[in-house]
């Protein structure tokens, strides 16, 4: 291990804060606690990953690793509101989309906020509950999939997350239930003195036939410095059907990992849209299982990159039964010295016959200083399929601008309405007006503050 690495001594740090805090009854449950030691033991082994690994290749975290991180928690005064309800509604209402019609659900410094939800609104069929509740009310679900799509003894992050695991979220749509509207989960860091972690952990499952959409934000209060960890498992049983939007607005000093797992069983959907329009660095970790046949995946994204920022996106699209369908599409624009990383792989096994896979990944370079490393790869094993990658890496066309520009329109706003083009092609397809405009206007906003192009 690089010796830098072996120095960093915060995570010990934080294991032993931990050790000091009386447990939980969540902590005290047997299968929790021996995920949570079974994890300290792999990140022991593990360490924090390095540029030697391909998986983190292009993925630079010395910045990341250069600070001691606190974990975020309730404070001393009120153990049960992380902070005070007013103060926490302020930084919920900073980062809500007014048009937006939602069930809004809050998770906010390693804690669930019942208070700062919308659970009395909650319409009949779906169940929201922090991970401990769940573990005394439907406690078989929970220990049936918590834990199980991701393996916490192979990633350094995934077992960081596990090992320091004081609670989380679980969402459960029942068989054959349709939600009205979307329901909109809040992930935010307050705002502290410290640099501190918030460890988000979502376990959503679908019952058969069930149908929703999920919208997740993230974000934080004023100029903190902080780390988002999150982990997330969808089980999507049969014909279940999720559209999952992920919207990342973190501060300048915000630092962000996300690692998804999807299961999906016969018939079912999963639709996903990612727009990452904000923060230091940035990594998404997307792997999506075909247990069932008959299924389908969408996986979209636009990704915007501003100066000295890291944006990384990493697709992991597992077909192991025939008849599957998975469409990826990213697109990214880079400013200034921003950097982007795109690593998109799709695994075909031998008996996944008849199995129509597509990946592009195009990138809009607006700097001359701006770089992007993209990586889409195919790995087939089965000889009756159809599928196909493809990237592209390119900057604004000078005929494109002419032509606009001919047509009385300033170079200025010709610049941005090519780039938004660009963008629309995946923004399009958001199926949430409210949601579409805001991240245009974010785009939008990040061109003109951007370099001089």
């Amino acid at each position: 291990m690089n010796a830098v690495l072996k120095t960093t001594d915060w995570y010990n740090q934080l294991l032993q804060a931990e050790a000091q805090n009386s447990a939980s009854g969540f902590k005290q449950d047997p299968i929790v606690a021996e995920a949570r030691q079974t994890a300290r033991t792999a990140f022991e082994r593990l360490g924090f990953p390095d540029r030697k690994q391909e998986a983190w290749r292009y993925s630079n975290i010395q910045n990341l690793l250069g600070h001691t991180f606190a974990l975020a928690q309730p404070s001393d005064k009120a153990l049960a509101q992380s902070y005070d309800e007013q103060q926490g509604e302020q930084l919920v209402q900073q980062h809500r989309i007014a048009e937006l019609d939602s069930y809004r659900l809050v998770f906010m410094d390693n804690g669930f906020r019942p208070d700062l939800s919308s659970m009395s609104e909650l319409p009949e069929g779906v169940d929201v509950q922090s991970l401990s509740q769940a573990m005394q009310t439907t406690p078989e679900l929970v220990q049936q999939w918590l834990g199980r799509l991701l393996d916490s003894t192979q990633d350094s992050f995934i077992a960081l997350n596990t090992a320091l695991m004081r609670d989380g979220i679980f969402i459960h749509v029942r068989p054959e239930a349709r939600l009205d509207k979307p329901l909109e989960l809040f992930h935010l860091v307050s705002s502290r003195d410290e640099p501190v972690t918030n460890l988000p952990r979502v376990l959503v499952v679908l019952s058969a036939g069930a149908k929703a959409t999920l919208i997740e934000r993230f974000g934080g209060a004023g100029q903190s410095f902080y780390f988002q960890n999150l982990v997330e498992e969808i089980v999507l049983d049969d014909a279940a059907s999720l559209t999952h939007y992920r919207v990342l607005t973190e501060q300048d000093q915000g630092y962000h990992l996300s690692n998804i797992a999807v299961r999906q069983d016969r018939n079912s959907h999963y639709r996903a849209m990612s727009m990452d329009l904000n923060g230091a660095w940035l990594r998404t970790n997307y792997q999506v299982a075909f247990e069932g046949q008959d299924a389908e995946c969408e996986l979209q994204g636009v990704y915007m990159v501003g100066n000295k920022q890291h944006t990384n996106v990493h697709t992991n699209i597992l077909h192991h039964v025939p008849s599957c369908a998975s469409r990826q599409q990213f697109k990214g624009l880079l400013l200034g010295n921003g950097r982007a990383v795109f690593d998109g792989r799709i695994l075909v096994d031998k008996q996944a016959q008849m199995t129509d896979a597509h990946l592009s990944n195009g990138n809009l370079m607006l700097s001359d200083e701006a770089e992007v490393d993209t990586k889409p790869q195919l790995e087939i094993y089965a000889d009756n399929v159809k599928c196909s990658h493809g990237t592209t890496v390119g900057q604004l066309e000078p005929e494109q601008l002419f032509y606009l520009r001919a047509r009385g329109i300033a170079e200025a706003d010709a610049y941005r309405m090519l780039c938004q083009g660009f963008a629309s092609e995946v923004l399009d397809g958001c199926e949430l007006d409210a949601l579409r405009i805001f991240a245009e206007t974010k785009i939008q906003q990040s061109l003109l503050i951007g370099d001089d192009h």
